[in-house]
């Protein structure tokens, strides 16, 4: 540790921490696209300049995938930490928010990614990346247990926390006496213009702070690595135009003044203030889209809310039969813990610019990892074809109701229009009521035409050399994206009683969630006796005047039979009223991809269903007990990627319409048998 006086005869100094991810469930051709167009390109930049240090991330499963695919960027890799040009930084191994996490699983995800860096070079970390700069103050103490030594926040965290001006260049320490954690600011308008204006503009922001504050000053950029050739319209400029290699230059040339450091060396050097009480918060972009803590994603988002549930009651369920020596003693207890370890990668629980929970394939990866853990854990697994109704740790809502016979489950909501929230598939690790509701986002104000221009704009002035609104680069991807925006009353879920106050109910009303009985669809179902032999079924009851002028009864029944079918058996009642027309439909989603249904809306009557998913083998028979219409329609949402606002298939909706009477004493009953294959 320098003193003082020591200090104020030094350079500048600017460390620069790239981190780099890709998710567990992210499609291989998306790893291989970021290491071909940043991730080896970047090193390649870096080797020609030794004099340039950096500090690099990369999550435990991106570097387990480059070690299979990848091995000139670990040889590359490898050769600049022999020259101790750069540095590795930890975090959680699967990149998890590890603010949100139980203690238990927090020091896991560390101590999972530390194995992997050891394993690949030999070499511990000594900081952490914490994903999304997601901060809560209980990570302090985390931290600082586990050894950590520096982490890195924005710097308008540190203004949120009353540090400012001369603050905002050098480290501040956080956590216990004698075991504080460094925690280096990263100044927003850096990872603003980097690599998004010329490298001169950059250099001369710097000079213009030393020439301010003086040279004891520690400049902190970190951010995305992929925005170094993956982020659209990047490539060309950053390697094309040369952008990095013109960076990197200008930092030699002006070593000076400014001299090129490690996060670890930045640490090093700065003198050591008293630790502070930094407050929960995250970068400026995260703190809008989450409304102030990123907590609030599991309200916003019902589905996060779900697979944040599910996940805290897996990993639960494994840290209790870890310390109590239960489970068998192979390794299938291990398998459930690194299962559970991979549904914690933060991209299916939020949303901002890019797609996150919008994305089916990372949710669904995100509900395999948990069932899988479950089937692992299970006392006794199901073997294959068997129904034999094996024990299955229970790690659903407490408000719902669980019937299962070892190989699906269902679970069923009284308190949401006794509708069922999920059903899984044990044996494919499937979650075929995993279907994305439709929602307003701020975003679609870009289906407006000025917003065209305006991306259009940005990217011009990023080729020009201006600063532009980063995230008005990313403008519309689709045409026609504005017929798609529809936006439902309640979270998606199935066999929901939808009664609507007309005779004739047309394809376009059931698409657009055309207004109906809400008291039906949403409303609390009291429970009734009835749970069957082996309590595999629910029996449920409501009763509204929800239809202007007419008392309805609606009964509901779900249940697992042993030979693995789910038998949905409903009833609506006219009690008493006006003969008032009214049309009643049950609904059903399904994440399944089928080709028939997959493209527009269709209105078909039959006897029998068979949907067959183009992605997996999973196939889904619906039994009625008579011919019916169905309505059909594939579900989109219209949300952001980083290619753009592009419209995103969710799923299928079906819609089985009852018959029968409209007069009081007059019964709409309804019979489906639901066989799931795969």
């Amino acid at each position: 540790m320098r003193t003082e006086n020591e200090a104020t005869e030094s350079h500048a100094k600017f460390a620069m921490a790239f981190h780099c991810y890709q998710p567990v469930d992210n499609f291989g051709w998306e790893y291989s696209k970021a290491c071909k167009k940043a991730y080896l390109p970047f090193l390649r930049v870096l080797e020609k300049h030794p004099s340039v240090k950096a500090t690099l991330h990369y999550s435990g499963n991106l570097l387990l995938w480059m070690e299979k695919e990848s091995p000139e960027f670990l040889d590359v890799l490898k050769l600049l930490l022999e020259r101790g040009q750069v540095e590795l930084m930890g975090g959680g191994c699967y990149e998890p928010i590890l603010a949100v996490l139980p203690e238990e699983e927090r020091v896991r995800q560390v101590r999972a990614n530390e194995e992997v860096v050891r394993a690949l070079f030999g070499v511990s970390p000594a900081g952490v990346w914490l994903a999304e700069k997601v901060w809560e103050s209980s990570l302090a103490d985390t931290l600082s247990s586990l050894g950590v030594r520096f982490t890195i926040l924005d710097d308008h965290q540190f203004s949120l926390s009353g540090l400012d001006g001369a603050r905002l260049y050098r480290p501040c320490y956080t956590g216990p006496r004698g075991r504080e954690v460094a925690v280096l600011p990263s100044i927003t308008r850096l990872r603003y213009s980097m690599p998004f204006m010329p490298p001169e503009r950059t250099l001369q922001y710097m000079a213009d702070i030393v020439r301010e504050r003086g040279r004891d000053v520690c400049f902190c950029f970190a951010d995305d690595g992929e925005k170094f050739g993956a982020w659209p319209y990047t490539y060309r400029w950053v390697y094309g135009k040369k952008w990095l290699e013109r960076f990197f230059t200008l930092l030699e040339e002006n070593s000076g003044w400014l001299r090129s450091v490690t996060c670890s060396e930045a640490v090093s050097a700065a003198i050591k203030d008293a630790p502070v009480a930094l407050k929960d918060s995250s970068y400026a972009e995260m703190m809008r889209w989450s409304g102030g803590s990123f907590r609030n994603f599991f309200q916003k988002y019902t589905e996060s809310g779900r697979l944040f549930s599910r996940m805290l009651s897996a990993a639960g369920e494994y840290g209790r039969r870890v310390s109590s020596g239960e489970g068998r003693p192979d390794a299938s207890l291990a398998k459930a813990g690194e299962e559970i370890l991979k549904a914690q990668a933060n991209c299916p629980y939020w949303h901002g610019t890019f797609g996150g929970i919008y994305l089916p394939h990372l949710r669904e990866g995100a509900y395999r990892h948990l069932i899988n853990a479950q089937r692992l854990m299970a006392r006794e697994l199901p073997c294959p074809g068997a129904r034999t109704g094996a024990e299955l740790p229970v790690f659903y809502p407490r408000t719902e109701k669980t019937v299962s016979n070892g190989e699906t489950v269902v679970c069923v909501s009284p308190e949401q229009g006794g509708s069922v929230t999920e059903i899984d598939h044990i044996p494919s690790g499937k979650n075929l009521t995993d279907v994305m509701t439709r929602r307003r986002e701020a975003y679609h104000d870009k289906l407006e035409r000025r917003s065209f221009f305006r991306a259009r704009r940005a990217r011009k002035e990023m080729l020009e050399g201006s600063l532009p609104d980063v995230h008005g680069l990313l403008g519309v991807r689709e045409r026609g994206l504005r017929k798609k925006l529809f936006y439902d009353e309640r979270p998606r879920a199935s066999f929901v009683t939808r009664v609507f106050p007309k005779k004739r109910v047309a394809l376009r009303d059931v698409i657009r969630g055309f207004s109906c009985c809400r008291e039906c669809m949403s409303g609390k179902y009291s429970i009734l006796p009835g749970e069957g032999e082996n309590g595999r079924r629910v029996v449920m009851s409501k009763r509204t005047r929800s239809v202007p002028g007419t008392e309805l009864e609606v009964l509901k029944s779900v249940e697992v039979k042993d030979d693995g079918k789910i038998e949905f058996e409903s009833r609506v009642l006219c009690c008493s009223g006006n003969d008032i027309p009214f049309t009643s439909m049950t609904e059903f989603n399904f994440m399944i991809t089928d080709r028939l249904f997959e493209k527009k809306p269709r209105k078909i009557k039959v006897r029998r269903l068979y949907l067959k998913d183009r992605h997996s083998s999973i196939t889904i028979i619906i039994n009625l007990n008579c011919d019916r219409n169905i309505y059909t329609y594939p579900i989109h949402t219209v949300n952001e990627t980083e290619q753009g606002l592009v419209k995103t298939y969710q799923g299928l909706s079906l819609l089985v319409e009852d018959n029968g009477p409209d007069k009081a004493g007059g019964v709409r009953g309804l019979n489906v048998s639901m066989e799931i294959g795969g």
